[in-house]
């Protein structure tokens, strides 16, 4: 956008400010009726864009999420994730693509059964936190929306810690 005033009319003593010279000009209902339609087709300008963009976004989310359903991880993620909604006591959290693609960044070139190892590891150490716990830092995003937050997850894993019963490790 330009930098242009403020698209109103100004009147004094039933003159109107001319935006370009800042001079007076008497008020015409042509006047007021041109920059009227010139402020109507500019906000229909603007809907239509932000229409267009809205939809834009509409297409790529399904085309994030259709990519995201297509990855081979995709299932074992999606029972990892209730595994921790379960654990951390976050019975109404969703699963989504972006949800699945910061665990999935984690697994890099690692195999399966390390990756999803480490990913129970990181859910453990999250339950164990009492701090953590007792701040509600416990949200899937605290655990996996980043290496670093991964890393620490895992290392206050217990040392005592073992697979849970049913998962494939």
């Amino acid at each position: 956008m330009s930098a242009e005033p403020a698209r109103h009319l100004a009147l004094v003593d039933g003159q109107s400010i001319d935006r370009d010279t800042g001079e007076l000009v008497p008020v015409t209902v042509e006047a007021l009726a041109a920059e009227n339609q010139s402020i109507r087709d500019e906000y229909a300008q603007l809907l239509r864009n932000y229409k267009g963009k809205c939809r834009q976004l509409s297409e790529l989310e399904r085309d994030k999420q259709a990519e995201a359903e297509a990855d081979p991880c995709w299932p074992l993620a999606a029972r990892l994730f209730a595994y921790h909604s379960k654990v951390l006591n976050h019975p109404r959290a969703e699963w989504t693509a972006e949800r699945f693609i910061f665990v999935r960044k984690l697994r890099g070139r690692k195999p399966v059964e390390q990756w999803l190892e480490e990913c129970l590891r990181a859910i453990a150490g999250v339950r164990s936190d009492h701090w953590r716990v007792s701040q509600g830092l416990t949200m899937w995003e605290d655990c996996f929306e980043t290496r670093k937050k991964f890393e620490r997850a895992i290392e206050k894993c217990p040392a005592d810690w073992s697979p849970p019963s049913g998962m494939p490790t």
